[in-house]
């Protein structure tokens, strides 16, 4: 158990307590601790995220030219979101660059942009669009609601992973 002194002294103690067993922790053994610990978000997120009732599209509009805009209706359906499609979207992305952290987010597909996306495949390339809104329509804000919903359990879990993770 470590036990710190209120006065500056303790307190400087104590964070070289903390970043010499940080140290000894993994960042793999880090990660899968906030993996677990971000579970209420990600359990949130899915369910506050918008849910169409029918069918999403998105076209393929080519240009007339550089400038001028392709008239109303003469795109190509390229892909077609069933409803749900944003809420199952929502996962632990793969960066590797972040150490010590995960990022949670809409899991945009890869290779194959095209098609139908239904089931386990999904493309939440809209996100940011039903998250902060366009010029012709206005966002929900559902993934900052659903932060302030889970962000008391999210700390919680990771003060309880990151503390069984030191004491072994």
């Amino acid at each position: 158990m470590i036990t710190v002194q209120l006065d500056e002294r303790g307190i400087k103690g104590f964070n070289k307590e903390v970043e010499r067993l940080l140290k000894k922790v993994n960042n793999k053994e880090t990660e899968k601790v906030m993996t677990v610990a971000a579970k209420p978000y990600t359990n949130t997120v899915k369910v506050n995220a918008p849910k169409e009732t029918e069918n999403v599209h998105r076209y393929d509009t080519p240009k007339l030219n550089g400038k001028l805009k392709a008239p109303k209706g003469s795109g190509v359906i390229v892909a077609t979101y069933t409803p749900g499609n944003l809420g199952r979207s929502f996962k632990k992305l793969a960066l590797r660059l972040v150490k010590g952290a995960i990022v949670i987010g809409p899991k945009r597909a890869k290779r194959a942009t095209k098609g139908t996306f239904a089931g386990n495949r999904v493309d939440g390339w809209y996100a940011h669009f039903r998250e902060f809104g366009t010029k012709n329509s206005k966002g929900t804000g559902y993934a900052a609601r659903s932060w302030r919903q889970s962000v008391g359990s999210v700390k919680r879990n990771i003060e309880r992973g990151l503390k069984t993770l030191i004491e072994r």
